[in-house]
């Protein structure tokens, strides 16, 4: 009985210590913050339970001795020889695969936006990962909405999906809302059914995990979402803040009637102009109606999640703007291109990313920007305190690039012209002279009035008479 309860108490010693007390050892994993206010110290030495300090702080020290201390007392009041501890972990077995820990702790209150880790102690087949061998549900039995990604070996990541309408209150979790994590090991009851995250070997969870938690209730931003990137939102473009010249999650210009890889183009900052610029001097077409070929959009990849509702997404926040320049006095002036806005994404691993399309054509010849106007704002109301401008500027081609001469930037652009000066079959000609009809074809620019159509008989028009409804109609 002496060696059980000491082999428990060792068990539940291990088992106790918060997952904030361990360092992970992939960049792209979020350490969680430690609640009661220690500071990480350097990670050296591996361990079932993720990647431990080697050195830790006296007060950590003193921390996980009371936490020993305390499992052992109360593992030494249990007379059960179930293996299943009373905690979050449950499960059985030292040196099996095991859930190590996870970001979220028991009983705390956890933002709409913020991702939940779980630390496995042997690499896991992502594969295996599902609903169901991972699963969170609020007290009503509604699953939470999100996606998993696998940062690390050994973390499987859960990120919610982020509101979207002005509220926020229907995003992957719900406000005010109690959920449950639940890890399935191979021995949980009525869970899962055995099914359960399998490590790369193809073993089975042993010890899983189950964990309960609580979304905020309110209207204030700063409540409900966690800001993961201090300040106001920032456009990433390639070569600016830091973003890699090789970054795929750099803004670009989409060009969606073309086939890959030529229907995508990276922006790329120009440090000597303060500008973000598309490679080798490329022209964005005239966004044609006519030809999908010849349209273009841009799309703007954010550093950090945005505040999703129609009151901040909107072209008014975040647009295009074409350079007009006055033909006789020179000056120059910023004007607006119609245009819609549509958030792609949001709360990912990028931040957020959304796309701007030109509704109309767009002049030719023509500077051209995409703006991100004051007051555009993060999830936590982190504004923008300044129009931003200077991050993707390019230049449209001609309508017709063998004509260098664009002093009338209207003609030729997007349209059928027909100026009625060429008829019948003659070169040049848009009359359909096949047309079967009792009527005379009308006359196309005839020697008295060159450049009109006009009917070939005596014509003064139709009269119709229009009588107004009666009430009981």
């Amino acid at each position: 009985m002496g060696d059980q309860l000491a082999s428990r108490a060792q068990l539940g010693t291990d088992l106790a210590i918060p997952p904030q007390y361990m360092q992970t050892q992939s960049p792209n994993q979020v350490q969680t913050m430690d609640q009661a206010g220690l500071e990480p110290t350097p990670s050296s030495q591996p361990s079932p339970l993720g990647t431990v300090s080697s050195a830790p702080s006296p007060r950590l020290g003193h921390r996980l001795l009371a936490l020993g201390a305390a499992a052992s007392l109360f593992l030494a009041g249990c007379s059960s020889d179930s293996a299943d501890l009373t905690g979050p972990v449950t499960g059985a077995g030292n040196g099996d695969f095991a859930v190590a820990g996870s970001s979220v702790l028991d009983g705390v209150v956890w933002q709409l936006n913020r991702s939940i880790d779980i630390t496995f102690n042997e690499d896991v087949d992502f594969g295996t990962v599902s609903l169901s061998t991972i699963q969170i549900v609020d007290s009503q039995g509604v699953p939470a909405v999100g996606s998993f990604t696998q940062p690390s070996p050994r973390v499987v990541r859960f990120q919610p999906v982020c509101p979207d309408n002005d509220d926020n209150t229907n995003g992957g979790f719900l406000q005010g809302r109690t959920y449950r994590l639940t890890v399935p090991s191979e021995t949980s009851q009525g869970i899962g059914g055995g099914v359960t995250v399998q490590n790369t070997a193809g073993e089975r969870l042993e010890t899983g995990l189950n964990v309960a938690f609580t979304t905020p209730l309110s209207s204030d931003p700063l409540v409900l979402f966690v800001d993961v990137v201090a300040g106001p939102p920032q456009v990433r473009v390639r070569g600016l803040n830091g973003e890699p010249l090789d970054s795929p999650n750099g803004s670009y210009v989409e060009y969606p009637g073309r086939s890959a890889p030529d229907n995508v183009s990276f922006l790329e900052f120009d440090t000597a102009l303060q500008q973000g610029r598309l490679p080798g001097g490329e022209l964005v077409p005239l966004n044609l109606y006519s030809d999908t070929a010849e349209q273009f959009a841009f799309v703007l990849q954010f550093n950090q999640p945005v505040f999703a509702a129609s009151t901040n997404v909107n072209a008014q926040r975040i647009g295009i703007e074409y350079l007009d320049i006055d033909p006789v006095t020179s000056a120059e002036s910023w004007r607006r291109v119609p245009s819609t806005v549509e958030l792609l994404s949001n709360c990912t691993s990028v931040g957020a990313s959304v796309r701007v399309v030109p509704t109309g054509v767009v002049p030719q010849g023509s500077d051209i920007r995409a703006v991100i106007r004051e007051g555009f704002s993060d999830l936590t109301g982190d504004r923008v305190p300044a129009t931003l401008a200077s991050f993707a500027r390019v230049f449209s081609d001609l309508a017709d690039p063998t004509n260098p001469n664009i002093a009338d930037r209207d003609d030729g652009v997007d349209e059928i012209l027909e100026l009625f000066t060429v008829g019948g079959d003659a070169d040049g000609s848009l009359e359909d002279t096949d047309i079967s009809s009792p009527n005379p074809r009308a006359n196309w620019s005839p020697d008295f009035a060159p450049g009109v159509v006009q009917a070939s008989f005596d014509f003064s028009g139709t009269c119709l008479l229009y009588t107004s409804p009666s009430p009981r109609d």
